[in-house]
């Protein structure tokens, strides 16, 4: 039979297990929220971060409508130079490109232009650039937004004499950015460079020939578009970079 003396050591040690291993619960839960905390707070200033990055590339669009507003002729020259400024201080900045509204009366004198300055046959509904792929008129529309300046000058991902109202995602995009009076979004585009796909974001932000105050005087005024082409992947490689900093 055990001794008095050997339950209270029993005990003692049964008791010194149970907070030792309260202890050691308590102690890991505490770590465990600890890491957490962290985690959240790097992820919360990764999300801030990332607000403020697209904003600020984004807001190159305002920008250019600033511009506008003091300089309506959208030329060659001045578009192509503040397409490159902004691209120089913007990395997300993937490529600029101006998008007049066509009406179906104008087409062929618009057309005629583009030949004339780029050697371009016409309107297209071919978003890619294919040399082994014949020219695609754009069908007979009331009107088009085709890709009248780009800078850089010529890129594959969208090229000079697309209609942009061609693919009903990125019409939509433009009719919802001129019905609200925004920047707006659509589907991103995939290209391949340097053998490594890239996601490329299509921004279009409209601009108008005057002040406009409801829906219906944007429609009427509309003018045109400037539209944003972003890389994704080198704007969330500067806010990571920042972040981790």
């Amino acid at each position: 039979m055990l001794s008095h003396f050997t339950y209270i050591r029993v005990l003692n040690l049964l008791l010194g297990i149970s907070l030792a291993t309260t202890s050691f619960v308590l102690s890991y839960k505490h770590e465990r929220q600890q890491i957490f905390q962290e985690f959240t707070s790097q992820v919360d200033a990764f999300a801030s971060s990332l607000e403020l990055e697209l904003g600020r590339n984004i807001a190159v669009l305002n920008s250019f409508r600033s511009f506008h507003e003091a300089f309506p002729q959208v030329d060659q020259k001045g578009f192509a130079t503040f397409s490159r400024n902004a691209r120089e201080y913007n990395d997300g900045v993937y490529s600029m490109k101006w998008v007049p509204r066509v009406l179906e009366k104008d087409r062929s004198t618009f057309e005629s232009e583009l030949k004339a300055k780029f050697g371009v046959q016409g309107i297209t509904d071919v978003d890619v650039a294919q040399n082994d792929k014949p020219f695609s008129p754009s069908p007979i529309s009331e009107e088009y937004y085709p890709i009248s300046m780009s800078e850089p000058e010529f890129s594959n991902e969208l090229p000079i004499g697309y209609d942009l109202a061609s693919k009903i995602v990125t019409r939509t995009a433009l009719e919802t950015a001129t019905s609200n009076d925004q920047a707006i979004a659509s589907t991103p585009l995939t290209i391949t460079e340097d053998g490594k796909k890239k996601f490329i974001y299509f921004i279009s932000l409209p601009l108008y020939a005057q002040s406009v105050d409801s829906e219906e005087a944007r429609w009427r005024e509309l003018k045109g578009f400037i539209v944003g082409l972003y890389d994704i992947d080198t704007i969330f490689s500067t806010v990571l970079g920042n972040t981790w900093n």
